[in-house]
């Protein structure tokens, strides 16, 4: 059974912040990484709109992923909705 290491955070950078470091060593240690955002950052700048912001976020977070090594995984919602509900969850558990 091969290993199999998924990060997931609410918003673009929090895995980079967070967890890179953590999903580096995994790497080294065989394990097979993906990497998620809830959220798309659509909220994440004052300088563009939120259609040019997840833009910038998701290349953003493909480039971190491939760093990484890691699949990426498409984003589940915009910023401000996230929930902790049914919805959200079963949208989680599916991937």
């Amino acid at each position: 059974m091969n290993k199999c290491a998924f990060a997931v955070a609410a918003h673009p950078d929090d895995i980079e912040f967070v967890m890179a470091g953590t999903m580096m060593h995994l790497k080294d240690a065989g394990y097979e990484l993906h990497y998620m955002n809830i959220a798309n950052g659509c909220c994440g700048s004052t300088e563009y709109d939120a259609e040019m912001t997840t833009r910038i976020r998701r290349g953003e977070a493909m480039e971190a992923a491939a760093f990484l090594g890691a699949t990426f995984h498409e984003s589940l919602t915009n910023d401000l909705e996230i929930f902790y509900d049914k919805a959200t969850l079963l949208k989680l558990s599916s991937i």
